[in-house]
């Protein structure tokens, strides 16, 4: 698979991961028809063998991490992916429901209050293998603290206005990239640099944490050892420098990953469930229940739950003092929340 950070991965631990962080997800071209019936395949009129089957299912469950990344390619080209698992009538099945849904998937997302993840070209094409793990990592563990993030490069500095930003192992930087972390550790952000230092600010300079060894790389190393039992809290020293933004709170496991986003002037939630895979054992996930989504009361309004492959249902919320808390329905495989803000609500 052809990663957008221009490397390339084969399966593993992780892998899963790493395609709801992508920004294309290449299938392989497809070969013999395939039916899907219930939980029962049947190729060209006889059964699948039965150790194809969890791959057939795997690859099916894999849509909704890449439909939770706008932009993801669901034609099929070579690469490594599970060639020749849906057939035409699969295929048009979920279309059509991307289809229906292509609005809240594929419209442009605007950030709410994320902390920048900066995105190095030049220390990638330089010292790719080192910089690419910590890149990885950093986002991955933000995804599974329920925290928003925003990748941020540098043609986008200067449109940056989150108050915290992280350099993940960053090696290279030009004179005017220095400059510009400079104003923005010195406009009272804070600045966090993990691994190799190349901002070359004071080390008295403000609102700067260095943290070393970086623990992206360190996380994705765990990562890839046990992925079941590996948990963001393990690296709790890096974690306690992020606050959780205003606004909106996810309570979560772990293993289900998060992308928060304003789409349409309505803040979304894009959920992908991981619990329970396995690479070459489990494909199917562990049903996730009680994922609760706190919001202010007084921005809002209306609320919406969008389950794969299903139909967009209203979500009634708990309010409590200054805020209001939905519970979500069952997560099978991923699902969309979102509410409008009180200012659009119907009066």
């Amino acid at each position: 698979m052809t990663l957008h950070d221009g490397t390339t991965k084969s399966a593993n631990f992780v892998q899963p991961l790493l395609e709801h962080l992508e920004v294309q997800v290449v299938p392989l071209r497809k070969t013999e028809p395939l039916v899907a019936v219930g939980e029962r395949f049947r190729l060209s009129g006889a059964d699948v063998p039965a150790p194809l089957v969890p791959l057939l299912q795997q690859r099916i469950g894999s849509y909704p991490n890449a439909i939770a990344e706008g932009g993801a390619n669901f034609w099929d080209a070579p690469g490594h992916s599970m060639a020749g698992s849906n057939d035409l009538a699969t295929r048009k099945k979920i279309f059509s429901w991307i289809e229906a849904h292509q609005k809240t998937f594929y419209l442009p997302r605007s950030p709410i209050h994320p902390v920048g993840v900066y995105f190095s070209p030049t220390t990638r094409n330089y010292f790719a293998d080192e910089f690419v793990r910590s890149y990885r990592g950093i986002l991955i563990l933000l995804m599974q603290k329920h925290l928003e993030f925003q990748v941020v490069t540098p043609r986008t500095l200067a449109e940056f206005k989150g108050d915290t930003l992280i350099l993940p192992d960053v090696r290279l930087l030009s004179d005017s990239e220095k400059s510009w972390l400079q104003q923005y550790a010195g406009a009272g952000r804070k600045l966090i640099i993990t691994g190799a230092d190349a901002a070359q600010l004071s080390p008295a300079a403000p609102n700067v944490v260095r943290i070393e060894p970086c623990p992206g790389k360190a996380y994705m190393a765990a990562l890839e050892a046990d992925f079941e039992h590996s948990t963001p809290d393990s690296q709790a020293a890096f974690l306690k420098n992020l606050q959780s933004p205003p606004g909106i709170q996810i309570e979560a496991s772990s293993q289900v990953a998060t992308s928060v986003a304003m789409v349409e002037g309505k803040p979304h939630v894009f959920l992908a469930n991981f619990a329970g895979l396995r690479g070459g054992v489990n494909p199917v996930q562990t049903v996730q229940s009680g994922i609760r989504v706190t919001v202010s009361s007084e921005n809002n309004g209306p609320a919406f739950f969008l389950p794969f492959m299903g139909e967009v249902q209203e979500v009634r919320g708990v309010r409590d003092g200054g805020v209001v808390s939905y519970t979500l329905p069952p997560i099978s495989k991923g699902a969309v929340f979102w509410y409008q803000l009180a200012s659009d609500s119907p009066k």
